[in-house]
C-alpha cells in the first residue's frame, strides 16, 4: 500500500511540474500526458493473484500474490493453509502448468514456513506473467519430489 501511494505521489509530482502549458485552445480528444501518466501507475501497482491447490492428497491451500515493485523486482507472497507445521516448505517458480511442470525450478522463493513465504524475484512481473509459469510448493528439503501445491500463474 505505502509503495502505491510513493508513485501516484510521485505521478501526480510530475505530472503538476510537467503541465505548464495554458489549456486555451486544447480541444483534442487525444490522450493527453497526464492520462498516460496515470494509465502507466495504474498499470504499475496491479497485483497477480495466483490460486494454490492441494496436490498428492496434502489438504493444503490458498494463494501467491504478485505484486510489481519497480521495473525489474516483483514481489511474491505465498498463503497455505492446512500446511506442514513441522518444518519448512521449499517453493519455487517452474515452467509449465501444474499438470505438467518442469521439475526445475526457474526462479527460486523463500521457504514457507507456517503457511508464509514472502519472497523478492529479481525479475520484472511481466516476465512471471507472460504465460506457461506455475509456483509450486514441496512437502519439505527431504521430499522435493513430492508436490503439496501449486497454482498456475495467469496471463
Amino acid at each position: 500500500m505505502t509503495m502505491k501511494l510513493v508513485v501516484l505521489g510521485a505521478v501526480i509530482f510530475l505530472m503538476t511540474a510537467c503541465s505548464s502549458k495554458t489549456e486555451s485552445s486544447n480541444t483534442s480528444t487525444a490522450p493527453t500526458d497526464t492520462s498516460m501518466a496515470m494509465a502507466t501507475a495504474t498499470a504499475m501497482v496491479q497485483t497477480v493473484t495466483v490460486v494454490m491447490k492441494a496436490q498428492n492428497g496434502s489438504g493444503e491451500s490458498g494463494t501467491a500474490t504478485l505484486t510489481p515493485l519497480d521495473a525489474g523486482r516483483t514481489r511474491v507472497v505465498i498463503g497455505i493453509k492446512g500446511e506442514n507445521t513441522t518444518g519448512k516448505q521449499p517453493a519455487h517458480i517452474h515452467m509449465g502448468t501444474c499438470a505438467k511442470l518442469n521439475p526445475a525450478p526457474k526462479y527460486p522463493l523463500k521457504d514457507v514456513v507456517l503457511g508464509k513465504s514472502n519472497t523478492i524475484v529479481d525479475v520484472p512481473i511481466e516476465t512471471i506473467t507472460t504465460g506457461g509459469m506455475a509456483i509450486n510448493v514441496h512437502e519439505s528439503a527431504a521430499n522435493l519430489k513430492k508436490y503439496v501445491v501449486c497454482g498456475d500463474i495467469p496471463k
